[in-house]
């Protein structure tokens, strides 16, 4: 299911998560078992700061995070076409981890991040121009 280098992470962020409160959401295109959404645009209005995002392999519309700090991990193929983050406020942290952002028409930039006070990390992120075939995410 997981890399075995990200099985470390993923029982630590676990572990955080539930101490704090916090949720966790599974996106799945495909929409197999135990999903909550189809789509990464259907889980942002729902999650709150600190949430972990889980997406399944799939191809994925494009988001804008404004204000939010979350944790999406990206397991297997994730495509995701164009994405904002912006306005994040200090002391907040984006994690986008295991995604490849792709241009589409009328979409540009692949991912764009604006006025971020607060920490963004990119973790194995790739920003192509078209979905790489044979790419391992």
């Amino acid at each position: 299911m997981f890399p075995r280098s990200l099985l470390p992470y993923l029982l630590i962020t676990i572990s955080t998560l539930a101490a704090q409160g916090r949720k966790e959401w599974i996106v799945d295109q495909s929409g197999g078992p135990g999903h909550d959404f189809r789509q990464i645009t259907h889980a942002i209005p729902r999650v709150k700061d600190g949430d972990l995002i889980h997406v399944r392999p799939g191809s994925y519309d494009g988001f804008r995070l404004d204000r939010l700090g979350i944790s999406l991990l990206g397991t297997g193929r994730v495509i995701i076409t164009g994405t904002t983050i912006s306005n994040l406020p200090a002391k907040r942290e984006t994690v986008l981890r295991g995604v490849q952002f792709v241009t589409a028409p009328l979409i540009v930039p692949r991912l764009e991040i604006i006025n971020c006070q607060g920490r963004v990390t990119l973790d194995d992120v790739r920003c192509t121009g078209a979905p790489e075939s044979s790419a391992a995410l």
